[in-house]
């Protein structure tokens, strides 16, 4: 398997870090400002470079990261941006948390990103929100491509869907053509499937009370 390197940013507790891990990625550094959270990358790779800090506080030209980033991924909470312009620039982005998304695209010029969001971003202020994401990684020099993927088509017992936006640097796509997504596999888990080998549990006890307030619930439901 390959070694390349990556950069996450809003890297949570590690989901996606270690999913591109186990597909060939060494992260060199991970960005969460969470304590917590950083906490937890920690204590689980403990040879994992992690900044537990506010990336809007990070100054690119300080990070000691010498080598040639093939990705950076993540996924920037994206408020409302502003109308003016619509230049697709950083400008339009500035004060959002994905202009820090895109300020690092911009400095490291990986070959990929991956930038994956909510559902409703696409319909969020009508559309402008994910045009101008869009438009601001196609100035960066980016090929862009964008799907609405839902976990249980992929193996995945969770029926979570989110939109994988995947760039492209364009002299790397005009030499190497086109990408496509997996496409969805036939088979759909269920949490029967997911939960092997689960320790059993007595489950939790309920004070008399929540279980009335319980049994009264299901009783109306079935009468509904």
């Amino acid at each position: 398997m390959e070694n390349f390197k990556s950069i996450e940013l809003f890297a949570g507790a590690g989901g996606l870090a270690l999913g591109l891990h186990e597909s060939g990625f060494t992260p060199q550094l991970l960005v969460e400002i969470d304590k917590y959270a950083s906490d937890t990358l920690r204590l689980n790779m403990p040879d994992w470079n992690v900044l537990n800090t506010d990336i809007r506080a990070i100054d690119l030209n300080t990070l000691d990261i010498s080598q040639d980033i093939d990705l950076i991924s993540g996924g920037a909470p994206c408020q409302s941006f502003s109308y003016a312009g619509l230049r697709g620039g950083l400008e339009d982005t500035r004060g959002t948390l994905f202009y820090d998304f895109a300020r690092f695209i911009d400095f490291f010029k990986p070959k990929v990103f991956l930038f994956e969001n909510v559902k409703g971003l696409i319909t969020h202020e009508g559309g402008h929100t994910i045009n101008t994401i869009i438009s601001t990684f196609e100035n960066l020099g980016y090929t862009v491509r964008w799907e609405l993927l839902k976990a249980i088509h992929y193996e995945v017992a969770q029926k979570r869907e989110r939109i994988i936006m995947i760039g492209v640097r364009k002299d790397i796509h005009d030499v190497n053509g086109d990408f496509t997504y997996p496409k969805p596999q036939n088979k759909i888990l269920t949490l029967r499937d997911a939960l092997v080998d689960v320790p059993e549990s007595i489950g939790a006890s309920y004070p008399e009370t929540k279980k009335k307030s319980a049994r009264l619930s299901t009783t109306w439901w079935l009468l509904a």
